[in-house]
C-alpha cells in the first residue's frame, strides 16, 4: 500500500523527483571524493590490480608482475632540446639507449646505466660521482665489453688492461711495486714505489730491445736467498764476486782465505805502445829483489781477523805462498794496493818484470864471470 502511494506521489510530481535524484547523486559523488583525496594526500597513490595500499613512504606507488613502467622516451637531440629540465627530470634516450636524469646543480644530465647495463657517460665511458656530489665520465677511460679489455687514458684498449700514458713516472703501482714509464718515448720501468723516478728505476727495457738493470746504491744477485751475494756492482763501479763487500778494488773474486779461485784461458791487460808515455827503461832491480822475502803460510779465520771485510766462508786452510805485502810495500810500493779497510793486496803479476830485468842482470854477470874464467885458463 505504501508503495502504491509513492509511485503515485512521484509520478504526480515529476520535477521533485529530478530534484530526488541530483540530491542524491551529488551526496554520493561528495561521499567518493571525500574519502579518495584523504586516502591521496595521506597515503599517497597507489597503481596495482590487488587494492593494496601505496607505500607510506611513496607519493606513487605502482606495482605489478607482468607489467612495467614507461617513461618518455626520445632521442639525444630531443632530449637536450627541453627548455629549463627540472632537477631529478627522467627520460630514456633511444639514440644511445640509456636512461638520463637531468641534475640542475651540474647543469647536465646523467647517464644512469648504458646498454648491457655499464655506467657510462659517452658510449663505453666508465661513470664515477666527482666532488661536486654528480656524476661525470671521460672517454679516456673505457670499458670495451665486447674484448673485454678495460682502458686508462685510452679510448680503444687492445689489452685486458691498458694503462696510456706518455709521461716520465707515471705507472701503476701495486703494493710496494711500480710498473710504468722511465721516459715520455721508448722506455718501461719497473721499479719499488719509493723509487719511481728516471734514476731509481730497478729494471728498464727500450724499446730496441736493450735492457738495463739499476740500484740507487748497489745491485744484487743472489741464489736461493743466500746471504751472501753472488755477484754485486757498487755505486761506484766496482764488481766483487762471492762477497758482499767493496773493498775499494774494480773488481774482486771472493774474499781473502776463502779458497776463490778465478780460473780463465787468457787473461791479459793492455799494454800497446800507443797507450803509453814517459817510458824508461826498468833496470837495476837485483838488490831490490834480493830484499823481498818470499814465504809459505795458511790464512787465519776469516771470521776472528776480519768478519766485515773477509766475510763469512769457510777457512781455507791449504799452504799458501807468496810474499807479505808490507814487506813488499817497503821496496815496491806501486805493487801493493790497500783498501778502504787498510787490508794490503798484491799484484803478483807486476812482480814478472822485476823478475826479468832481474834475470837479465844475472845473466850479464855470468857472461863477464865465463870471460874472466876462459881468460884465466888461457893463460
Amino acid at each position: 500500500m505504501k508503495l502504491r502511494y509513492i509511485k503515485e506521489y512521484l509520478h504526480v510530481d515529476k520535477e521533485r523527483t529530478k530534484y530526488v535524484y541530483r540530491f542524491l547523486f551529488l551526496f554520493g559523488l561528495i561521499l567518493i571524493l571525500t574519502t579518495f583525496t584523504e586516502n591521496v594526500f595521506a597515503q599517497g597513490f597507489g597503481i596495482n590490480s590487488t587494492n593494496s595500499l601505496p607505500d607510506s613512504s611513496a607519493m606513487l606507488d605502482v606495482s605489478a608482475t607482468n607489467k612495467g613502467m614507461l617513461v618518455p622516451r626520445m632521442s639525444t637531440a630531443q632530449r637536450v632540446a627541453i627548455t629549463k629540465p627540472a632537477n631529478g627530470l627522467l627520460v630514456f634516450d633511444l639514440t644511445e639507449e640509456q636512461f638520463y636524469f637531468y641534475n640542475s646543480n651540474t647543469t647536465s644530465w646523467n647517464a644512469i646505466a648504458g646498454s648491457g647495463g655499464v655506467a657510462s657517460g659517452p658510449v663505453g665511458a666508465i661513470q664515477f660521482s666527482d666532488s661536486s656530489g654528480g656524476f661525470s665520465s671521460d672517454s679516456n677511460f673505457v670499458w670495451d665489453k665486447t674484448n673485454s679489455n678495460l682502458g686508462i687514458g685510452i679510448s680503444t684498449p687492445n689489452n685486458r688492461f691498458h694503462l696510456n700514458t706518455t709521461t716520465p713516472s707515471e705507472g701503476i703501482i701495486s703494493g710496494r711495486a711500480f710498473v710504468g714509464n722511465w721516459s715520455a718515448t721508448a722506455w718501461a720501468s719497473f721499479s719499488h714505489s719509493n723509487f719511481n723516478t728516471n734514476t731509481g728505476y730497478a729494471i728498464v727495457q727500450a724499446s730496441d730491445g736493450r735492457l738495463f738493470l739499476n740500484s740507487p746504491n748497489l745491485l744484487c744477485f743472489r741464489t736461493q736467498n743466500n746471504a751472501v751475494n753472488r755477484i754485486t756492482i757498487f755505486g761506484d763501479g766496482n764488481v766483487v764476486i762471492g762477497s758482499n763487500t767493496n773493498t775499494g778494488s774494480k773488481f774482486q773474486v771472493g774474499n781473502p782465505g776463502d779458497g776463490s779461485v778465478a780460473i780463465a784461458n787468457a787473461w791479459t791487460i793492455f799494454s800497446d805502445v800507443r797507450l803509453k808515455k814517459n817510458i824508461k827503461t826498468y833496470d837495476s832491480t837485483l838488490n831490490k829483489l834480493l830484499s823481498v822475502r818470499g814465504v809459505t803460510y795458511n790464512f787465519k779465520d776469516p771470521n776472528v781477523t776480519c768478519a766485515d771485510t773477509c766475510g763469512t766462508q769457510n777457512n781455507d786452510t791449504s799452504l799458501q805462498i807468496g810474499v807479505i805485502a808490507q814487506e813488499l810495500e817497503l821496496v815496491y810500493p806501486e805493487f801493493v794496493d790497500t783498501d778502504d779497510d787498510g787490508y794490503k793486496s798484491v799484484d803478483y803479476s807486476r812482480l814478472s818484470i822485476p823478475a826479468i830485468v832481474a834475470i837479465k842482470e844475472l845473466y850479464a854477470i855470468i857472461e863477464e864471470l865465463k870471460s874472466r874464467i876462459e881468460v884465466l885458463e888461457s893463460q
